[in-house]
This record gives C-alpha cells, structure tokens and sequence, in this order.
C-alpha cells in the first residue's frame, strides 16, 4: 500500500496564530419539546407544531439555513460547530448543505461526524401525525478546516476504493491557571 507524503498548504503560515471559531446550538429534538413543553414552547408556538406536526420541515429548513451561513462567515476560518439533540431527518440535509459549496466558497469538503444514540425518542400522551421520517437522536460535529490538505491513498486494488487522509492537526495552547 503507498501513501502519498502531506503537503503543506502555506509553509509561511503559523498555525499557532491560526484562529478557530466553536459554535455550540442544542437544536432541540421536537419530541423532546412535545414530551417536556408543549405547552410553553417558543419553538412550537413559532413555527405551529400544534396545528400541524408537519410544519417541524418548515424549522429544520430554517436551522439548515443558519449554519449554512455560519459555515460561509467563517470559510476562511477552521471551524467547529456542536449541534446537539439533532434528529435524524437533519442529518440527509447537513450532508447536502456541506456537498453544496464544496469548489464555490469552501476550499475542502466540511467533516461531518455523528453519534447516534442508541434510545430513539417517542411521543408519549399526545395525538398526532409523524413528525419524523427518522426520529433517531444524535450529537453532531461539523468541522471545517480551510488549510486541510487531501492526500490520496492508493492501495494497488484494481477495484479499490478511493480515500482520503486529512491534516487538520492544530497546536492547542493551553489556558493559564
């Protein structure tokens, strides 16, 4: 198996003065708002989940458009974004979000990575329609480094699959005590 070296993207930046941006954002799991608040929820009354379960698209559309700006704001930047309670229909749409600015304002393709948990929430004592295709719930790391470099790994299989390595170490400085 041959791996091709790691090639440095600007040998004259130092990535010890190369700042990151974390964003962190508990979308919240509808069924958790429709178990715990029904009543008393901002985001239930907002978008008229009572009314119609299915207006909960008209929402994840709207938390796709917002990180799809956060990422453009911060494209010249490497960035983290912690989504938590994220439910499972999110997840086709973040992959799409991601795919959708690779080569026009993203440099590389952002890392999405994902830990499903293993209880999946259920409505309980109420009424309705489907509110999810996949109610699954998961934690959610969009990461998004633009000085990461892509290095093919060639396994001299006739049919192998193509991969790629990424650089995206970073030098932490620590905080003083």
């Amino acid at each position: 198996m041959n791996r091709s070296s790691v090639e440095e993207t600007d040998s004259s930046t130092n990535k010890t003065q190369q700042g990151f941006v974390v964003i962190s954002w508990n979308i919240l799991h509808m069924i958790h708002e429709i178990n715990y608040v029904y009543d008393a929820s901002p985001v239930i009354e907002q978008y008229s989940i009572k009314e119609n379960w299915s207006n909960e698209t008209l929402r994840l559309n709207d938390i796709v458009k917002i990180l799809n700006d956060l990422l453009i704001k911060n494209a010249m930047t490497e960035c983290f974004i912690c989504l938590q309670e994220v439910p499972g229909d999110l997840l086709p749409m973040l992959r799409k979000m991601v795919d959708a600015h690779v080569g026009s304002i993203l440099t590389n393709k952002p890392l999405i990575h994902t830990h499903t948990y293993s209880r999946k929430p259920q409505i309980r004592n109420r009424q309705g329609g489907f509110l999810y295709n996949d109610s699954n719930e998961s934690l959610v790391t969009i990461h998004y480094n633009p000085n990461a470099v892509f290095t093919e790994i060639k396994s001299g299989l006739e049919n192998a699959e193509k991969h790629f390595l990424i650089d995206d170490q970073i030098l932490w400085t620590p905080c003083p005590s």
